[in-house]
């Protein structure tokens, strides 16, 4: 009988193909089934890729494609594919870690850090690790009198600020609140008011 007809039950087994291997057969007939077993399995396994691939269109698509080094395989439809070569560019970019690693490897600019309010800031990166920011926002400053300004985010390294002008001073233009000399710093600034009224200000500011 074929392997497909064999038992797990040792003794239903009485033949292997027309090999007669029940109690008190001759003992060549072991050996001619040993041989009949191992036609049996190359049979078998010839078989696999006919008997089972082709019940899977999408193996056998897979299959049939040509590949070699430095190649990806992409659909192109519904169990079809085909293959496209695989740059050293893109490679350098798949390897990458994350989005930061990425960007890096795009020679991109990332947004390291972002508040989008009042007071705000955009942090952008540069290359590995260098940075440009630009801050906003707006302050009171008493009349006659200076206040400390603070950033959303602390700049990296340095900042250079500017008061670009007020509300609630009608009568004093000539007076802006403007940066006090030498006050600024990554964090923040001092900005002075010569105006005999408290005023809002605004300012911008640029560093690194």
């Amino acid at each position: 009988m074929a392997v497909s007809d064999w038992s797990t039950t040792a003794a239903d087994n009485g033949t292997v193909g027309a090999v007669n291997i029940a109690e008190g057969c001759p003992s060549a007939n072991l050996n001619n089934a040993v041989r009949e077993v191992m036609a049996q399995v190359k049979t078998f396994t010839d078989a696999l890729p006919d008997a089972y691939q082709y019940k899977d269109p999408l193996l056998t698509a897979l299959a049939a494609l040509t590949t070699s080094a430095n190649q990806v395989i992409y659909a192109t439809g519904p169990d079809t594919f085909a293959v496209t070569a695989l740059t050293a560019f893109i490679r350098t970019l798949l390897d990458d870690a994350d989005g930061q690693a990425a960007c890096l490897t795009l020679g991109a600019v990332r947004v390291a850090a972002l508040s989008i309010a009042n007071p705000g800031y955009v942090r952008l990166q540069v290359g590995a690790s260098s940075y440009v920011q630009f801050a906003w926002g707006t302050f009171t400053c008493p009349a006659n009198s200076s206040a400390t300004v603070n950033y959303a985010g602390s700049f990296p390294n340095a900042s250079f600020p500017i008061c670009s002008g007020s509300d609630g001073n009608p009568g004093g233009q000539d007076n802006l609140p403007a940066v006090t000399g030498g006050s600024a710093t990554k964090d923040g600034f001092t900005a002075y008011n010569a105006a005999n009224g408290a005023v809002s200000g605004y300012y911008i500011a640029a560093g690194y």
